[in-house]
């Protein structure tokens, strides 16, 4: 009975007074990008590895880097976002031609195992693209 009475008093006779609640809900899902990173014995598969073209470095291929957590609070006043730099690199063949490219983002919609490297990704999740303009 108290619940019911503390209920009715939030939102009908002090609603004048609770106009600044913020309401927030859990991420449904996670997303992440696919990114080449710095090689570490420690931390990446052998498998992965390739030289950066243009650098020569070193690199690992294929990593998955997670932006948004399932289960993050999404706030009802601001969206819930992540930022991640992104180089990319766009061959120059005609002055003329667009330089265009997409970002791949995968959404991971169960609650763990979210695979770490791209080539170990399973069913549970999928993908939607972002175009890049240069």
């Amino acid at each position: 009975m108290t619940a019911v009475v503390q209920g009715a008093v939030i939102s009908g006779i002090e609603k004048k007074f609770t106009s600044n609640i913020i309401k927030a809900a859990a991420c449904r899902h996670s997303y992440g990008i696919r990114v080449a990173e710095e090689f570490s014995v420690l931390k990446n598969d052998q498998r992965d590895v390739i030289k950066d073209k243009v650098t020569g470095e070193i690199m690992a291929d294929g990593q998955m880097r997670w932006l948004l957590n399932k289960g993050d609070a999404v706030r009802s006043d601001k969206p819930l976002e992540a930022k991640q730099e992104i180089d990319v690199r766009f061959e120059r063949t005609d002055e003329r031609s667009s330089k265009t490219g997409k970002v791949r983002i995968w959404q991971w919609s169960q609650d763990d195992n979210r695979p770490k490297r791209y080539h170990n990704r399973r069913n549970g999740g999928s993908t939607t693209s972002i175009s890049l303009y240069s």
